[in-house]
């Protein structure tokens, strides 16, 4: 009920959501959720069926009504559309691990960002293969020019994951 993270050192952090609270009609899916995440956290959302995971994203995300508030990077978006909340870097990535296996790490990348300019993506695109060489499988090097097909199924997530984020 209360995701708290141990780093709460940092004065402001990224995601501050406080008592957040989604109904249907008379049904409360997701009860007075507080939860504070900062830069650079990796957070998983554990919980079963019916939990409201999902729900407390959408919430996140501005596609579902909610009480509380939920701050971005010392920003109230509690008011700003779930268009805003995309160009602020707010990304839903939906569950899959959909690439283009016969392409490269960076092509899949690259056609994940093809609504920015190539100057607007290129740096976000350097960072990304960075990220996924760090936290590759350590049994063989990372090579973002092989296919991606050749990657370990982890490494297809994360690379699907990144390719969606960049799509936005």
């Amino acid at each position: 009920r209360n995701a708290v993270s141990s780093s709460e050192a940092q004065a402001v952090p990224l995601l501050d959501a406080h008592e957040v609270t989604v109904r249907f009609g008379g049904l409360t899916a997701v009860d007075a959720v507080s939860a504070r995440f900062n830069a650079g956290e990796l957070v998983a959302l554990v919980g079963a069926n019916g939990a409201g995971k999902s729900t407390l994203l959408r919430a996140i995300s501005g596609v579902q009504p909610y009480a509380g508030k939920i701050v971005y990077n010392g920003t109230d978006i509690g008011a700003i559309s779930p268009e805003r909340r995309v160009a602020l870097g707010i990304v839903q990535v939906p569950e899959g691990r959909q690439v283009f296996g016969p392409l490269s790490v960076e092509d899949n990348l690259r056609l994940g960002a093809y609504t920015r300019t190539r100057a607007e993506s290129d740096a976000e695109l350097v960072e990304a293969i960075r990220f996924l060489g760090q936290n590759s499988e350590p049994s063989r090097p990372f090579d973002d020019t092989h296919p991606t097909m050749t990657l370990a199924l982890g490494e297809r997530f994360r690379l699907h994951a990144m390719a969606f984020g960049l799509s936005y």
